[in-house]
C-alpha cells in the first residue's frame, strides 16, 4: 500500500500491491506499532504493481552478521507506465532512508524480469554491478534468494536435468497447461556462464574488494574455479537445486556460502595451491564474523558458530590462530599489513588468471566501455601507488589498529635532507637506530594524517615528539590530530560511481604552515626583539622577513584519494596553489574551500590567515585562465618577486630578482589571440607601480602610462594582449608624447592592420602617473584633437635583403634615407634632416609616425601574427637609435631590431 502514515509514502495515487500476497496478522500488528491509528484497506488494486520481492546474498546463510546489508530485488509488472515505475523506485529509496534511520543498510533493485531476461542489466552503482555480470549474478540469486512476497521464480519449476533445455521445457509445460506463466516470474535459464562475462565479473569483484576484501576473495576464486571447468561448468545454483531435489535438508550442505567454500576448496586442493587455500579459509572465517575461539560445543547453541567450529577443527587450526582472527578489530598495523599483502596477492593472481581466460576464450567482453572505465578508475584510485599519495593499508582489513603511544622524530639524513620518522611506543633519540619505524615522511603532518586515515591514533593516543624546533610539541600534534578528525572525511568507504565517471577534483584542501619549523630560527640574534609596523607575514618587519617557511598541503579528491605535499622556501604558498591547480577542471566549482592553520609560533593566526587568503585568491584567479587568457599572479617575499602563471595547461612558477626582471618577463608574454591578466598580491611594495597599472588593464585596449621626471618620462605601454613595454623618453610636452602614439596606431590602422578580433580600431587610453613619491595616483587624459601646427611625418619601411640583413628605409617629407645608401649612419642622416626642418632648431625627440614591415622581414623574424606589442617594440628600438643620433651619440653599428 501507499499509506501516508507508513514509511515510503510518496503522495497521491501510486502503483502498489504485490501479486499473491496479503499481509498477515503479525504484519498488521507491526504496522500499528509504527502508527497506532493505522487501518488497512483490504480492497485490492485492479493490477498488482509488484510481481515479486526477494532478498538475496548472505541473509539466512552462515555469512550473515549484524553488519551485513540487505539486498532486495523488487520485480515490477512489465506493463507499468514509466511514471509508475519511477514512483515505485522513489518509494524504495524512501524505505532505504527509513531503514538507515533505524540502523539497517537496505538496497532495493527495481526492475522488470522480462527486460532482465533479455540481457538488459541494472545501471552501475556502488551496489549494482551494471553490465559487468549477468549470469554470475543470476547464479548467486538462484542459490541464495529468499522469497519474501509475490511469485516464485520459474527456474524452480524446471528439474535440474532440464536446465540446459530450459526454454524448451518451460514452453512445453505452458503448452500442455502443466504450469501457468502467471504463477511464476521468469528470470531465464542458467546452465553455464558465458566466457565473455568472466572479465567483467573479475573487475567488479576487484572493485568490491576495496571495501570487502574477504568476500571478494571467495567470489573471485569461485569465478576462477568456474573458468577452470569451462565449457562444462558445475554451477552452485545447480548443486543447490539438485540437493533439494534429492531431499537433502541439511543446512550445512545447502548453505550458499558453505557451497561456495566447498567448491573453491575442491578447486584449490586439486591444484595443490596451499597458500591461496589458507587465504581463502581465513577469508571465509572472517566473512562469517563468528568468533569460535571461545565456543563451547557442549553449552553454546549458536548454529553458525557450531558450523564454523567444525570447519576449523577439520582444517587443523590451533586455538592461537583462531584467537588471532577473533581479535581482528584490535589488530596492530604489522598484522594488518601482512593480512592485506596476502589478500591482495590472492586477488591479483585470480584477476590475472581470469584476464588470461577472457583473452583466450571470449570473442568480446560483456562489460560496457563506460562500466569498465568507471570500475577501472576506482581500482586505480584504490590500488595505484603515486607520489605523495597516502595509502590506507587498513581499509577492509581491520577496524582500528589503535596505538596508545606514538613517537615522532625529526632526523638529519647523511645527504643533508631532514626527514621524519614514526615509531610505535615511546622511542627516545638514542633508540631510533634500534627500532624500525612504522613510516618515514617529509613532514610530521603527513605522518599524523597517515595515522588518522589508518585509525592508528585517536584522542587517547600519547604523542612523544623529538624535534629540532622548540615550538613544536606533542600538544601541537594533538591539536593537529583533532583538526584532522574534524575536517578530514572518511575515505575508506565506496566512491559514488557518478564521481568516478568524471575526472577527479579536489573536495577538501587543508594548509598547515610552519609545522615543526621555527620561522625565525637563525634570523635573530640572542636578545633581539622584533617590533614593527610591517605585519605582513610574507615581508615582516623592517628586514622584510618571510615568516612562511613551509606549507603542508593535504588534498582529498572526489575519488577518495588522499595526498600530502610539503613545500619549503619563499614561494611555498604559491607552490601549494600550483599543486592544487593540477586537479582543476572546468566542471567543478572554481574555488574549493582552503583551510589554513599555523601552530607553535608568534603571529600564528596572522600567518595562517595570510596563507589562506593568498592561496584562495590565487587559485580563483588562475581558474579564470583558458585558451585565450593567461593569468599571472605576482607575489613578493624574501626580497624576490614570484610569478605564478597559467594558460591552457598546468601552472608554472618563476622567480625574479627585481622589478626590472619582472618587466622583462611581462614584455615577453605577447601572443596572438591571448590576453594576459596580471594580478598583484596586496603585499607587493617594490612592484606597487606595476600593480596600479595592471589594475586597469583590459583586452582590446592599448594603455599608455607616462610618469614625468623633469625633461624625461617613463613610458609604460600595456598592449591589447596585456604585454608590457617600458622605455624612458625625452619629451617636450606630455600631450605631444601621448599624441604621437595615437598617430602611430592610427597610421597602422589606416593601412588595414588591426590588432583586435573584430577588426575595429584599437582603443587607446592615455594616463599620467602622478610623480608624487608618497603615493601612486593615475590621472586619465581624454583624447585630444591634433595640433594645428605642422607635424612632420616619419615613416619607416623594414625589409631584409637577399643576405637576410635588415634594411631600413626612412621617408621624411618626401625624402628617402636607407641603410642601402647610408649604412649605419642612416640614423644621423635622418636626425640631421629632421632637425633642419624644425623652425626652432630644438632637439626634442624624434617620433616615428608609421612603421611598415615587409612580408620578408616578418618571415625572417618569425612574426607570424602582428600585434601592437611587436610593432611598438620595433618602434622603440628605432627611436632609441634616432635619439642617440640626435645627440651625436651614434652607435658604430646598426642595432638589430628584433634582438
Amino acid at each position: 500500500i501507499n499509506h501516508p502514515l507508513l514509511p515510503g509514502y510518496v503522495g497521491g495515487e501510486a502503483a502498489h500491491g504485490i501479486a499473491d500476497y496479503a499481509p498477515s496478522r503479525k504484519c498488521l500488528q507491526a504496522a500499528r506499532r509504527l502508527c497506532r491509528s493505522f487501518e488497512f484497506d483490504r480492497r485490492q488494486p485492479p493490477r498488482f504493481a509488484v510481481r515479486g520481492l526477494y532478498m538475496m546474498g548472505s541473509p539466512g546463510s552462515i555469512a550473515y552478521s549484524r553488519k551485513s546489508d540487505l539486498d532486495m530485488w523488487l520485480v515490477h509488472d512489465k506493463a507499468l507506465k514509466p511514471a509508475d515505475v519511477e514512483s515505485l523506485a522513489d518509494r524504495a529509496s524512501r524505505i532505504e532512508r527509513y531503514a538507515e534511520s533505524i540502523g539497517l543498510e537496505v538496497h532495493f533493485f527495481v526492475f522488470d524480469a522480462e527486460r532482465f531476461r533479455s540481457g538488459e542489466t541494472l545501471s552501475l552503482s556502488d551496489e549494482s554491478s551494471g553490465s559487468s555480470q549477468h549470469s554470475v549474478l543470476l547464479d548467486e540469486f538462484y542459490r541464495s534468494s529468499v522469497l519474501l512476497a509475490g511469485l516464485p521464480p520459474l527456474w524452480w519449476r524446471v528439474p535440474s536435468c532440464y536446465d540446459s533445455a530450459y526454454a524448451a521445457y518451460t514452453a512445453e509445460a505452458f503448452k500442455r497447461l502443466v504450469a501457468d506463466p502467471r504463477d511464476y516470474i521468469d528470470f531465464g535459464g542458467l546452465s553455464e556462464i558465458p566466457a565473455e562475462e568472466f572479465f567483467g565479473a573479475a573487475v567488479w569483484q576487484l572493485y568490491k574488494s576495496i571495501d570487502s576484501p574477504y568476500k571478494s576473495v571467495l567470489k573471485l576464486l569461485l569465478m576462477e574455479a568456474y573458468s577452470a571447468e569451462y565449457p562444462h561448468m558445475s554451477l552452485l545454483c545447480t548443486r543447490f537445486k539438485q540437493g533439494l531435489e534429492a531431499e537433502h535438508t541439511d543446512l550445512e550442505a545447502l548453505d550458499p556460502y558453505i557451497l561456495m567454500y566447498t567448491k573453491v576448496e575442491e578447486y584449490l586442493m586439486a591444484r595443490n595451491d596451499a597458500a591461496r587455500l589458507e587465504v581463502m579459509r581465513r577469508s571465509f572465517y572472517l566473512k562469517s564474523n563468528v568468533r569460535v575461539g571461545t565456543f563451547d560445543p557442549e553449552s553454546d547453541d549458536d548454529w553458525r558458530a557450531a558450523m564454523v567450529h567444525r570447519l576449523t577443527e577439520a582444517w587443523g587450526w590451533s586455538k592461537g590462530r583462531r584467537a588471532l582472527l577473533d581479535d581482528r578489530p584490535n589488530w596492530r598495523l604489522p598484522v594488518a599489513i601482512e593480512a592485506r599483502r596476502d589478500v591482495t596477492r590472492t586477488l591479483r593472481e585470480a584477476y590475472a588468471y581470469l584476464s588470461r581466460f577472457a583473452r583466450n576464450h571470449a570473442a568480446q567482453l560483456k562489460i560496457s566501455e563506460r562500466d569498465l572505465h568507471v570500475l577501472g578508475r576506482k581500482l586505480y584510485a584504490a590500488f595505484e601507488r603515486k607520489t605523495a599519495k597516502i595509502e590506507i593499508v587498513t581499509r577492509g582489513i581491520c577496524d582500528a589498529p589503535f596505538e596508545p603511544q606514538l613517537s615522532l622524530h625529526e632526523v638529519a639524513e647523511q645527504d643533508g635532507r631532514t626527514t621524519w620518522r614514526l615509531f610505535n611506543g615511546l622511542v627516545r633519540p638514542a633508540e631510533i637506530g634500534l627500532n624500525r619505524p612504522m613510516k618515514r615522511g617529509t613532514s610530521p603532518v603527513e605522518l599524523v594524517w597517515w595515522c588518522h586515515l589508518n585509525r592508528l591514533a585517536n584522542h587517547n593516543t600519547s604523542w612523544h615528539v623529538f624535534a629540532d624546533s622548540p615550538t613544536f610539541s606533542g600538544h601541537d600534534v594533538r591539536r593537529l590530530q583533532d583538526l584532522l578528525a574534524e575536517e578530514s572525511r572518511e575515505l575508506d568507504h565506496g566512491v559514488d560511481t557518478t564521481a568516478l565517471a568524471a575526472q577527479p577534483h579536489i573536495t577538501n584542501a587543508m594548509l598547515f604552515v610552519n609545522v615543526g619549523v621555527d620561522p625565525l630560527a637563525g634570523l635573530l640574534s640572542d636578545g633581539d626583539v622584533l617590533t614593527t609596523s610591517h605585519t605582513d607575514p610574507l615581508q615582516f618587519g623592517g628586514r622584510r622577513i618571510n615568516l612562511v617557511r613551509t606549507v603542508d598541503l593535504l588534498i582529498e579528491t572526489s575519488w577518495h584519494e588522499a595526498f600530502a605535499y610539503r613545500f619549503s622556501g619563499p614561494a611555498a604558498a604559491l607552490q601549494a596553489t600550483a599543486e592544487c591547480f593540477t586537479w582543476f577542471n572546468g566542471a567543478v566549482p572554481e574555488n574549493p574551500h582552503f583551510l589554513s592553520n599555523c601552530y607553535g609560533a608568534d603571529h600564528a593566526a596572522t600567518i595562517a590567515e595570510r596563507v589562506e587568503t593568498l592561496v584562495s585568491r590565487s587559485y580563483a584567479a588562475l581558474a579564470r585562465a583558458r585558451r585565450e587568457r593567461v593569468v599571472h599572479v605576482i607575489v613578493e617575499s624574501d626580497g624576490h618577486i614570484h610569478r605564478l602563471t597559467r594558460g591552457d595547461g598546468a601552472p608554472a612558477l618563476e622567480r625574479h630578482a627585481d622589478c626590472a626582471s619582472l618587466i622583462r618577463a611581462l614584455g615577453q608574454v605577447d601572443g596572438p589571440d591571448v590576453f594576459n591578466e596580471v594580478h598583484f598580491d596586496g603585499g607587493c611594495a617594490r612592484s606597487a607601480l606595476l600593480a596600479s597599472i595592471y589594475r586597469h588593464n583590459r583586452p582590446g585596449s592599448l594603455q599608455i602610462f607616462a610618469r614625468p621626471h623633469g625633461d624625461r618620462a617613463d613610458i609604460y605601454l600595456v598592449t591589447e594582449t596585456g604585454a608590457l613595454i617600458v622605455q624612458r623618453q625625452e619629451y617636450h610636452a606630455l600631450d605631444d608624447l601621448f599624441e604621437h602614439y595615437q598617430r602611430f596606431v592610427h597610421s597602422t590602422h589606416a593601412r588595414g592592420i588591426t590588432f583586435t578580433r573584430d577588426g575595429e580600431a584599437l582603443k587607446i587610453e592615455c594616463i599620467e602617473i602622478d610623480p608624487t613619491p608618497q603615493r601612486i595616483r593615475l590621472v586619465r587624459h581624454a583624447p585630444r584633437k591634433r595640433h594645428n601646427r605642422a607635424y612632420l611625418p616619419l615613416r619607416v619601411l623594414a625589409d631584409v635583403g637577399n643576405d637576410d640583413h635588415q634594411q631600413l628605409t626612412f621617408i621624411v617629407a618626401e625624402r628617402e634615407f636607407s641603410t642601402l645608401e647610408h649604412g649605419p649612419s642612416v640614423f644621423a642622416q635622418v636626425a640631421e634632416f629632421v632637425l633642419a626642418q624644425r623652425q626652432s632648431g630644438n632637439d626634442y625627440p624624434i617620433y616615428i609616425t608609421d612603421l611598415d614591415l615587409s612580408a620578408a622581414f616578418r618571415r625572417a623574424h618569425a612574426i607570424e601574427h602582428l600585434t601592437s606589442h611587436k610593432l611598438l617594440s620595433l618602434k622603440k628600438r628605432i627611436e632609441y637609435q634616432l635619439t642617440r643620433a640626435l645627440h651625436r651619440d651614434l652607435e658604430s653599428h646598426l642595432l638589430p631590431l628584433a634582438s
